[in-house]
């Protein structure tokens, strides 16, 4: 999955080092490199054998790169803590999927 972890490095430089007066210019450049790490991460899943896209490794690298594309903009999103917690469960060990997952929770601001 390197193209899409790729894709997703670029949208997070974007996400942290693009300013504007404009906030949605903005979101819609984020949008569109969201959309990327997505499509690339689609095809390049499309790609692998069953038996290996199946596999929790697979799996779970796959839901941490399609839920922080959806978590890269500034409001909470439902669907990126719902892939972000998948991709804890399928592999715990994974720090960086704890990191983004607690990052998403962190803008839902229920940290109760």
């Amino acid at each position: 999955l390197v193209a899409s972890q790729t894709a997703l490095v670029a949208l997070v430089d974007l996400k942290n080092s693009y300013y504007t007066a404009d906030a949605d210019a903005k979101a819609a450049k984020l949008q569109e490199a969201s959309t990327a790490v997505t499509e690339s991460l689609d095809s390049e899943l499309a790609a692998l054998p069953e038996r290996e896209r199946d596999s929790l490794a697979v799996r779970g690298e796959a839901a941490l790169v399609r839920g922080r594309a959806l978590d890269a903009f500034e409001t909470f999103n439902p669907e990126a803590e719902e892939l972000l917690a998948k991709a804890v469960k399928l592999d715990s060990t994974n720090v960086d999927s704890w990191n983004a997952l607690g990052e998403c929770m962190w803008k839902k601001g229920d940290l109760v």
